[in-house]
């Protein structure tokens, strides 16, 4: 079985993108030729599964004190902070924002539509082209400009975002690639390109324009 290397790429060269593609400006993806800059466009390096289960524990001053039976006190400067935890979280030492609001980010509303359909939540590092989508605290996809990975278990959300693909067997060729491990290279004559290839760690990359 053919396995494709994992890239590592700094997720500091995906800050220094266009900020017509940034944040608060990206659209859906569309068919379009690709410039010689967009062909070479690296692919983000995100956490691991490994890496997930070797982050340190969550603080477990809030639980309920094992001698007393009684809850523990929250103070007033606690409270605020779970708040905020609510709408960051810290990816491989970057601050990602909750994005999942349609009528604040429309143009992001196919990301965070696709997202929801999966239970899951998509996060961001402010004007970039730079996010992360999270499940029960756990990161399970990693997006960027032409590249997105997913755990196997979440192509659904790779098929909704990248439903414009499919005219060239993107879906079928997605269960190719995860039932052999093998690549896959589609170019069409309408100017439609992708790769399909199996990482090492088990999650599913494509590359597309």
């Amino acid at each position: 079985m053919k396995v494709k290397k994992k890239w590592h790429v700094a997720i500091l060269a995906a800050l220094m993108l266009s900020a017509a593609g940034a944040f608060y400006y990206e659209g859906k993806p569309e068919k379009a030729e690709a410039s010689e800059e967009q062909q070479n466009q690296p692919v983000i390096e995100r956490s691991n599964e490994e890496e997930i289960k070797n982050q340190p524990e969550e603080d477990k001053s809030l639980e309920t004190d094992s001698t007393t039976n009684e809850p523990a006190e929250v103070t007033e400067k606690q409270q605020p902070e779970q708040n905020v935890q609510e709408e960051e979280m810290v990816i491989r030492g970057y601050t990602y924002f909750r994005l999942m609001d349609k009528e604040k980010y429309p143009k992001h509303a196919y990301k965070i539509e696709a997202a929801e359909a999966i239970g899951a939540e998509v996060f961001a590092i402010p004007y970039s082209d730079v996010y992360a989508l999270v499940k029960d605290g756990k990161e399970i996809g990693a997006m960027t400009v032409g590249n997105i990975q997913t755990h196997p278990a979440y192509l659904d959300y790779i098929k909704e975002v990248l439903e414009f693909y499919n005219q060239t067997g993107l879906y079928h060729n997605l269960d190719v690639v995860l039932e052999t491990g093998a690549t896959v290279t589609v170019e069409a004559d309408n100017g439609v390109y992708y790769e399909i290839s199996l990482m090492e760690d088990g999650w599913i990359s494509v590359q597309y324009r």
